[in-house]
């Protein structure tokens, strides 16, 4: 049984993850878990849902990537 590559995205641009969404639907072996808006939801949203891959924008209002992916490096070391 293969198993399912989970993605979240973090984009605050509506558009691009429209996009990501359209270009991932037929893809068999992986799943869009969530989408953030910014990177406070995005640690919101790690809370509850495991990802393999997150597809991260570094400029979002609230929390930037960069920042997020600090928090994200400390709190679920792999």
């Amino acid at each position: 049984m293969e198993t399912c590559i989970r993605i979240i995205i973090a984009d605050d641009h509506t558009l691009f993850i429209d996009g990501l969404k359209q270009l991932l639907k037929d893809e068999v072996d992986m799943k869009i878990a969530a989408v953030a808006n910014n990177g406070k939801e995005l640690l919101d949203l790690l809370a509850i849902n495991k990802a393999d891959i997150i597809l991260l924008d570094i400029n979002m209002p609230i929390l930037n990537g960069l920042e997020a992916a600090k928090h994200i490096k400390l709190s679920h070391p792999f």
